[in-house]
């Protein structure tokens, strides 16, 4: 998840998201995903580049 943030690359955050036992799904980790992202907007500026 680190990696992830340091990067901002969403399939590092989906891979680290689907390596959690209580995650392991994909149609769960997807929508947890933007919902984690979205929440925390303010903190993971390098997850919404200007203009996107």
């Amino acid at each position: 998840m680190v990696d992830a943030a340091i990067s901002g690359d969403r399939t590092i955050a989906l891979r680290a998201l689907l390596s959690n036992p209580l995650v392991a799904e994909w149609n769960v980790a997807l929508p947890l995903l933007d919902a984690l992202l979205d929440a925390n907007r303010d903190h993971l500026s390098r997850f919404f580049p200007v203009g996107g």
